[in-house]
């Protein structure tokens, strides 16, 4: 089994939005996944209508037919659940295991963070990137398997590139996911291969601004999946150093 852990000590740097998007991404290419939300609100549902929990999404995946054995989901708030809830992914079969954190550090967190095969650190902008890297020496033993993940808004290429650079030496996934905000809209109602195909229509069928935003979504979901998945494998061809 594969573990992978969030890493960014701001909030709105996309850590939850990253670790949905790799459940998405690992599930469609046939890989048992379990997720594992490390912080002090592990394991809660959100008020209707607003912001999606992953406990919300696991929820919504499994009544859409997703069986339980293909995406597992463990509450962590110690780090003995930590340790616990990893022994027991492996345990049951699971092939990746997806931790989210949050922003401040605590025992959990560094239990996921020391148990983690790749640690991934998503930043939305040069002040997330800039945030993640001076923290970097102070809760990382090592960073040798640190990779950022530009997760961008919607400002378009230029702040991608200075994401990008704000991350220094450190090495960056070429991938980017496509805007957080239209990640999140279209996965609040599910898996994001699922929702491609029932979109899917011609250009003058009505919802066709939808379907191609989803497409264009769901494209580079299996991007960064790919490269994670070469990452795990040991292959770093595809990252990025800053000049």
């Amino acid at each position: 089994m594969h573990t992978i852990t969030t890493f960014a000590t701001k909030g709105g740097a996309g850590r939850t939005t990253t670790i949905l998007t790799l459940a998405c991404g690992f599930l469609a290419i046939g890989k048992r996944v379990a997720i594992m939300e490390c912080s002090d609100v592990a394991g809660r549902k959100g008020p209707p209508g607003q912001t999606l929990t992953l406990l919300d999404w696991v929820e919504q995946m499994h009544k859409a037919g997703e069986q339980s054995s293909n995406l597992g989901f463990a509450p962590c708030r110690t780090a003995q659940e930590v340790e616990d809830s990893v022994a027991l992914m492996e345990t049951c079969g699971y092939d990746i295991l997806l931790i989210d954190t949050q922003p401040w550090i605590e025992q959990a967190h560094s239990t996921a963070l020391r148990l983690a095969d790749l640690i991934i650190a998503p930043a939305t902008g040069p002040l997330e990137a800039q945030t993640t890297v001076r923290s970097i020496t102070d809760h990382l033993d090592s960073a040798d398997d640190l990779i950022g993940l530009v997760t961008p808004r919607d400002e378009g290429a230029a702040v991608a590139a200075r994401t990008r650079a704000a991350f220094g030496d450190y090495p960056v996934f070429q991938s980017e996911l496509p805007s957080a905000r239209l990640l999140s809209n279209i996965m609040a109602s599910g898996d994001i291969a699922q929702i491609v195909s029932n979109l899917h229509c011609q250009p003058n069928d009505p919802n066709f601004a939808l379907y191609r935003n989803a497409v264009t979504a769901w494209a580079s979901v299996q991007q960064v999946t790919l490269e994670v998945q070469w990452a795990l494998n040991g292959q770093r061809l595809k990252t990025h150093h800053a000049a």
